[in-house]
């Protein structure tokens, strides 16, 4: 199977100028890049005014965790792989998981740390043994040699929240052995901010490993602006030989499971335990107090971003307040809304996610415009259709075409070919993805052909589900798998190095 694309402007991924140019594809890769006039094939594209890039990568995914059947919502919005496993959370290293194919995009996985911890010592906060801790480096050893581009953190998540730096030093030494990426949800992204990218910055520089941030932002009001200072640490960090870079979504709200908003020491032991808790009349007074007078070094969510800006996006036994906040949970429970979200998580058993607005616009400007950014969504491949699941947040299906028509043409942040090379050639680099990423050829012929005057993404928290505005096609290991706004269910994805 040939395809031409002809007359496009090429981004091709290196963040260089684009250039007139036709892409020739053969047997799912990338056969040649230049002037083809007289070439044929059996499929010709005319890309007239269009532009044509290399597949976008997810830097920043969790579809390795949750999964839907004829997941679209990456593959409408251009992703042609995702790397996935972060934030701690991994399905890997569970052998079963590692033979997996079948995906819309490719996965390229890290090991979560959480995943490795809790497989040793559970959900227990205090530190391993010099056994466990062995064990532990063992897994991780085993997980990067079959294939994983990393370790991934999640510190405000147990049983990650209970480790302590000197173990992550420990565990990333083994990271750098292998010339791999630490990847971390720092410990706080509100008031310290400051200290934890310090904590980064120190595992690096002992460990000598590459480090990632992951969805760089700063939360809460009085922590605005805190970015230009993260990122002045991250240049200083660079300048004395450490490794850093990050990714961020360009959104002002961030998206996690509601269990989050309760504080750490309530999720010792499991979600059984949790629930529990939450049951028993003492603990639940000193978790109310705790929620609403703050512990120190927790991110506190509810008191960051205040009960009005928190959006329950999906409740299993309450679908009616999908879409409502907590202010409004709490008039509607007639009690105060840390006490109706209580008794929401209780009827959910567990369940439910929330969205937080506790960042803000000009600091996501910033950080997309500066050169150590790279575009992550911070989501799961979804299916594109209401009813699945409650009211999912909208970078699901819209943060890479936001990036290219909102920051890059609207608002002319940077040029269009740095906007593609951040959500290419970059997190290509980054995770050793040496196939792809490029408009080359010899690679895989991950293409995607957008209209730039057009493209954009339907950005709505009420009714999300809404394929983006520009995408013409995309072209996945050769095969035309989106076309317009249609996903064509063309499954042609795999766990990337296993």
């Amino acid at each position: 199977m040939t395809t031409l694309i002809k007359n496009g402007k090429l981004y091709d991924g290196t963040g260089m100028p684009w250039y007139k140019s036709d892409v020739l594809v053969e047997d799912g890769l990338i056969k040649a890049v230049g002037e083809m006039s007289k070439a044929t094939a059996d499929l010709i594209i005319d890309a007239k005014g269009l532009t044509v890039a290399p597949g976008f990568i997810d830097s920043h995914s969790h579809t390795d965790v949750f999964s839907f059947p004829d997941p679209d919502g990456k593959m409408i919005q251009g992703v042609t792989t995702e790397v996935a496993g972060m934030c701690g959370w991994s399905t890997i290293p569970t052998d079963e998981y590692m033979k997996k194919s079948g995906f819309a995009a490719d996965l390229a996985v890290a090991v979560g740390q959480g995943k490795i911890r809790e497989e040793v010592i559970g959900q227990t906060d205090r530190e391993p043994t010099k056994e466990e801790l062995e064990q532990m480096k063992d897994m991780l050893r085993k997980a990067l040699e079959l294939g994983a581009v990393g370790l991934s953190s999640g510190l405000i998540y147990p049983p990650g929240c209970y480790t302590k730096t000197k173990e992550l030093i420990e565990l990333c030494r083994v990271v750098a052995e292998y010339g791999k990426v630490y990847v971390t949800h720092i410990r706080n992204e509100a008031d310290d901010l400051i200290p934890s990218i310090e904590e980064a910055i120190e595992i690096g520089r002992k460990s000598g490993c590459k480090v990632q941030i992951s969805h760089l932002k700063a939360s809460g009001k009085q922590n605005h602006e805190k970015v230009k200072q993260v990122l002045e640490m991250m240049e200083k960090a660079r300048d004395k030989g450490i490794d850093i870079c990050c990714d961020a979504y360009p959104y002002i709200a961030g998206s996690t499971l509601t269990v989050t908003l309760l504080p750490g020491w309530v999720h010792e032991g499991g979600q059984d335990e949790l629930l529990n808790r939450l049951r028993d009349e003492n603990q639940r007074k000193r978790i109310v107090s705790d929620i609403k007078t703050g512990i120190p070094g927790w991110e506190n969510m509810c008191t960051n971003s205040g009960p009005e800006n928190v959006l329950i996006c999906s409740s299993p036994e309450n679908p009616q307040f999908e879409g409502k906040n907590l202010r409004e949970l709490g008039e509607a429970f007639g009690k105060d809304p840390v006490e109706a979200l209580i008794d929401m998580i209780l009827e959910d058993d567990g369940g439910g996610m929330i969205a937080h607005f506790g960042a803000c616009e000009e600091d996501n400007e910033y950080i997309f415009k500066h050169r150590l950014t790279m575009v992550g969504s911070d989501s799961w491949a979804m299916n594109n259709k209401p009813g699945l699941i409650g009211k999912p947040h909208p970078r699901s299906f819209g943060t890479f075409p936001r990036v290219l028509g909102h920051y890059s043409r609207d608002l002319n942040l940077f040029p269009l070919e740095t906007a593609v090379w951040k959500m290419t050639g970059f997190p290509a680099t980054r995770y050793g993805l040496t196939d792809r990423g490029f408009l080359k050829p010899g690679l895989i012929a991950d293409i995607v052909i957008f209209d730039p005057e057009k493209i954009a993404d339907s950005l709505s928290y009420q009714d999300p589900w809404k394929a983006p505005e520009g995408i013409c096609q995309v072209i996945k290991n050769g095969k035309v798998v989106v076309e317009g706004k249609k996903y064509l269910h063309t499954k042609q994805g795999k766990m990337i190095g296993f």
